[in-house]
This record gives C-alpha cells, sequence and structure tokens, in this order.
C-alpha cells in the first residue's frame, strides 16, 4: 500500500508533502526549470490548463485543449486531434500533460515523442490508479461515477511503459497522496444526491484491495473521505 508521503525520485529524493493542486502546480514550474526561449506545448483539458503558471518563464505556449480541441498559440488558432498533432517534429522543448486526458493517451504519447526536441522535457501531472487490476476497475467506475467524462486512468507503471515505448527516458517518478472529502469533490463535478448516495455506497461496499488504497474513513456521514493518489512523471526524449 502507498503511504501518504511516498515518493519516489530516480535522481535523488524530494519530499513533496503538500497535495493542493495550486502548490502542486509550482513544484512542477520549479522541477521544469523552463527557460525564457523555450517553446512549451500545454495538453490540457479545458480550464486545467496550466499555460497561465509558465507564461512568462517561456517564449511561446501551445496549448491544446481536449475539450474544444483547439490549438492556440500567438500565431493563431487550429483545429486539431491530439492524437495527431499539427506541430512539426522537434518543435518543443518542453510538453507538459496535466489532468485526466485522452481515450488513447498512448497514441498522444506517441505524438509527445514526435514533436518535443532532442533533449527536451515531458512531464505528467495526473491521478494514479493502483497496480491491482480489480482495485484498478473498482476505483475507475467510482470515479466516472462522479465524473463520467473521465477516460481510464493508469498505474504508474503504465504510464512508464507508454513513455518508454515512445522512445523517452524517465527520470524521476513522484507519487503523492491527498486526503479527499467526499461529499465536496461530488459536489465540484455537479453530482446530485443519488449520485452521492452510490458513491458512499461503493465506497463502503469497496473490496479489500480498494479500501486498502483509500483508507476510507467516516463512511455513510457528511465526513466521508478517502485517500486520492497523484502522479509527477518526468520523462526527456534522448
Amino acid at each position: 500500500m502507498l503511504s501518504c508521503s511516498h515518493v519516489r525520485n530516480l535522481t535523488g529524493v524530494i519530499v513533496l508533502n503538500s497535495s493542493l493542486e495550486v502548490e502542486a502546480i509550482e513544484h512542477l514550474l520549479a522541477l521544469a526549470s523552463p527557460r525564457p526561449d523555450w517553446r512549451m506545448l500545454d495538453l490540457a483539458q479545458g480550464e486545467m490548463s496550466i499555460a497561465p503558471h509558465f507564461s512568462s518563464h517561456v517564449r511561446q505556449i501551445a496549448v491544446l485543449a481536449r475539450e474544444m480541441a483547439i490549438a492556440s498559440d500567438p500565431d493563431g488558432s487550429v483545429c486539431a486531434d491530439a492524437h495527431r498533432m499539427p506541430f512539426a517534429a522537434n518543435s518543443f522543448d518542453v510538453v507538459i500533460l496535466h489532468g485526466s486526458v485522452y481515450p488513447r493517451v498512448d497514441m498522444v504519447i506517441d505524438q509527445v515523442g514526435d514533436v518535443l526536441k532532442s533533449r527536451g522535457l515531458f512531464m505528467i501531472l495526473t491521478d494514479l490508479m493502483p497496480e491491482n487490476a480489480h482495485a484498478a476497475r473498482y476505483i475507475q467506475a467510482f470515479e466516472r461515477l462522479c465524473d463520467p467524462r473521465k477516460d481510464k486512468l493508469f498505474a504508474e507503471y503504465e504510464w512508464r511503459g507508454m513513455c518508454l515505448n515512445a522512445g523517452m527516458i524517465v527520470d524521476s517518478v513522484e507519487i503523492t497522496c491527498r486526503r479527499t472529502m467526499l461529499i465536496p469533490w461530488a459536489k465540484r463535478y455537479g453530482c446530485d444526491e443519488v449520485a452521492i448516495e452510490r458513491l458512499q455506497i461503493m465506497l463502503a461496499q469497496a473490496p479489500d484491495a480498494v479500501q486498502a488504497f483509500w483508507q476510507p474513513g467516516c463512511v455513510g456521514t457528511l465526513d466521508a473521505a478517502f485517500d486520492q493518489y497523484r502522479l509527477l512523471l518526468m520523462c526527456r526524449k534522448p
């Protein structure tokens, strides 16, 4: 079972204590160490774009937002599909994928391998699934009950495998835990009382492997809570 402070870095140990989203993005920015001459591609999930946090640190940012399928930069906007990116090879110094992403994320990562410059940086910040396949399917159903727009989430080894298959070198992996209050979390995604009751039932009836991952507490009450995990994966193109 992952602890709430589990962090692994292949080039050293980094302690990331806070699970707040803004602090996670600031940490991402610090790790990227962007330069003023860089071009950046943000693979965003609608309003979850992190481009504003990087805009003053790089020369140019292209944002490929899934919901509208629009790639935008200072030179204009084009309709695009992230599985077939409209950018030339070796175009970007850094590519960042943030949030729940695409139906065929493996194809997207393959495209990242093409548009990233040699020695360019690819960073992934996303929710994490357990390695146990049965537990992962249960948690996936739980997440989709809360937000049907969510695509398949992956375990760490799956993310690493997709990056390696795209010809990248994995520099570091960080896994952090945040304690999530069920009802406020569900309401942020627009869940009604019926959906929240079903989420409470799934929390209460979770199999042992899921219980070990979630560490649920106060189930069935207004204070129901569980653990969620976040992955920060850093890769480089040779």
